[in-house]
C-alpha cells in the first residue's frame, strides 16, 4: 500500500513537472506565433503605406495651376509678335511695289517756260510753283508728261537714268510724248536751262504702280 502512494506521488510529481515545462514551450510558441502575427500586420501596414498616393496640395483660391509640359506663352507671344510684324511689312511692300505694268523705252526733260508752254500742266498744275506733286499715298513725287493711255494721276516708278529710282506722277500731256513717239515720257523741270542740262535718256524702265488718282 505504501508503495502505491509511492507510486501515485511519483505520477503527480512527474505530472506537476511535465505541466510546467510544457506550458511555457506553449507559451513561447503562442508568443512566436503572436510575434509573427504582429510582424505581418505591420509588413501589410508598411506596404498599404508605400502604396499611397502622395498627397496633392490644394490650389489656393486665385493661384494658377502650372502645367511643366506645357511651354511657356512667351515663345509663342514672341512667335506671335514675331508672325505679325512680318505680315504687316510683306503688305506694305505689295502696296508699294506691285508693278502692274512695265515698259522700257526714251525719256526727255521739259520746263514750264518751254516754247509755247503757259507754265500750266494739261491738268491746270502751275508747274511755276513747283516741280513736284504731293500724293496722299505716295508722298512727294516728281511730275511727268505721259501717253493718254495713262490717265491722270497715274503713277509711274522710273529707274535706268543717273538721277537715280523715283516715283513720278503723270499729270501732263505733250506732243512728242507718249508710246510710239519720240519719248516715253517727259520729266518736269523748273526750267528749260535746267531741262537741257539734263538731257534725255534711253533705255529708261518704267513701272506703272498704279492707274490715275
Amino acid at each position: 500500500m505504501k508503495k502505491f502512494y509511492i507510486t501515485i506521488n511519483i505520477f503527480l510529481v512527474i505530472a506537476i513537472m511535465t505541466s510546467l515545462f510544457v506550458q511555457p514551450e506553449h507559451n513561447n510558441i503562442s508568443t512566436k506565433h503572436l510575434s509573427r502575427s504582429l510582424d505581418t500586420a505591420s509588413f501589410k501596414k508598411l506596404n498599404f503605406r508605400k502604396t499611397e498616393l502622395p498627397e496633392v496640395e490644394e490650389k489656393k483660391d486665385g493661384e494658377k495651376e502650372i502645367d511643366k509640359d506645357k511651354p511657356t506663352n512667351n515663345i509663342t507671344e514672341s512667335v506671335a509678335k514675331v508672325e505679325n510684324t512680318v505680315s504687316n511689312n510683306v503688305a506694305e511692300a505689295s502696296v508699294v511695289t506691285d508693278v502692274l505694268e512695265r515698259q522700257v523705252g526714251p525719256m526727255s526733260a521739259y520746263g514750264p517756260d518751254c516754247v509755247g508752254c503757259s507754265g500750266h500742266l494739261a491738268t491746270g498744275f502751275d508747274a511755276r510753283q513747283s516741280i513736284e506733286y504731293q500724293d496722299p499715298t505716295y508722298g512727294s513725287v516728281r511730275i511727268v508728261a505721259g501717253d493718254r493711255k495713262y490717265p491722270f494721276g497715274t503713277i509711274v516708278r522710273i529707274s535706268g537714268t543717273r538721277l537715280g529710282t523715283f516715283n513720278a506722277i503723270v499729270l501732263d500731256r505733250g506732243g512728242n510724248i507718249g508710246i510710239g513717239k519720240r519719248f516715253m515720257f517727259d520729266l518736269l523741270c523748273h526750267n528749260e536751262s535746267e531741262a537741257s542740262g539734263v538731257g534725255s535718256f534711253q533705255n529708261v524702265t518704267f513701272e506703272i504702280l498704279r492707274y490715275g488718282y
